[in-house]
């Protein structure tokens, strides 16, 4: 399901930069095939992070953690917790990104992305494998230990 929303998307931005460019430049640019391996890539390691890490890194939260910190998020309401894991979230994304800039072990992963010579909408999805890994655990743990339903 995932995929198809993926190629909805890559449709309607692909045809928005044919019929209203900034710049005029070609379908096929240069570094595109490498840009749409990333996507298949990172799709992949989502699915293999979130279906086998987030299992283990669940069963560590409740043997390290207090009962009562881990799913504290459970019984409250939808909005209410879509709230939470909007700012927990977004301010985690916000402090990776700084340091993803600042400490050079982790922008050495992360140029990866500021690397495309010719940009467009799928020039975004350049990211290093390893960055990804490191990006859905830190993104994971938050989710698994305050544990919205």
């Amino acid at each position: 399901m995932m995929l198809v929303a993926f190629a909805g998307f890559a449709l309607l931005f692909a045809a928005g930069e044919r019929l209203v460019p900034l710049r005029p430049q070609r379908l096929l640019r240069r570094g595109f095939a490498a840009d749409a391996a990333y996507v298949v890539i990172h799709y992949l390691l989502r699915v293999l992070v979130n279906g086998t890490l987030a299992v283990v890194l669940a069963g560590w939260a409740r043997r390290v953690l207090p009962p009562s910190a881990v799913g504290a998020l459970a019984r409250r309401p939808v909005w209410v917790q879509a709230l939470v894991l909007l700012l927990v979230l977004d301010f985690l994304f916000y402090v990776m990104h700084r340091l993803k800039h600042r400490w050079r072990w982790w922008w050495r992963l992360h140029e990866t992305h500021h690397s495309s010579v010719d940009l467009d909408w799928l020039s975004t999805a350049r990211f290093h494998p390893l960055e990804k890994i490191l990006d859905r655990v830190v993104f994971l743990l938050p989710i698994l230990v305050i544990g919205p339903s």
